[in-house]
């Protein structure tokens, strides 16, 4: 009985763990993609900032929620935000719209797990999801809602002066 008990105090952190591994090798291969929608956000932000929803595409609600800081802040970067009944949107930072190939090193660190990005991002209610924000697509798909703060002109003038993307005054 006492070996059962240790052999069962071993190998629970054991399968723990490694579902825990499990779901951030999905984040990251889901984030890889980049499947995602992004608009603005019913609320309003501090100066400078912009409270977005991600539509995070994951197997489940805490993968979505992982992902949602860096879908975030690549929508802003690449897609934009489009105008809707809550505001202005936000137009894309990347003009040149080839920036992600270009510079792809800068984005692989600038991107990776607990990288640059969650400087310029928060969730909003610690990533809780609303009743309406969950939606099941098929078996292994759920469409998730995310409520993120982005401080998208810090984000801005940081691209700037990393050399990423070019200033808004300069020219074309």
């Amino acid at each position: 009985m006492k070996r059962i008990i240790i052999l069962f105090f071993c190998l629970v952190p054991i399968l723990v763990f490694s579902q825990s591994k499990r779901a951030s090798r999905q984040a990251d291969a889901l984030t890889n993609s980049w499947n995602y929608d992004i608009e603005l956000g019913k609320y309003t932000g501090a100066q400078n900032t912009k409270v977005i929803k991600v539509w995070s595409i994951a197997p489940n609600a805490l993968t979505a929620v992982k992902q949602a800081p860096k879908n975030a802040v690549h929508g802003i970067i690449f897609k934009g935000v489009a105008d809707n009944q809550y505001g202005k949107g936000i137009p894309v930072l990347d003009r040149t719209h080839h920036a992600e190939v270009e510079y792809a090193d800068f984005f692989k660190t600038f991107f990776s797990d607990g990288g640059k990005y969650m400087q310029f991002v928060s969730l909003v209610n610690n990533g809780n999801i609303g009743a309406n924000d969950l939606i099941k697509l098929d078996k292994k798909r759920y469409k998730v809602g995310v409520l993120v703060v982005v401080r998208h002109e810090d984000l801005r003038k940081y691209l700037e002066q990393e050399g990423i993307i070019k200033a808004l005054g300069a020219g074309f």
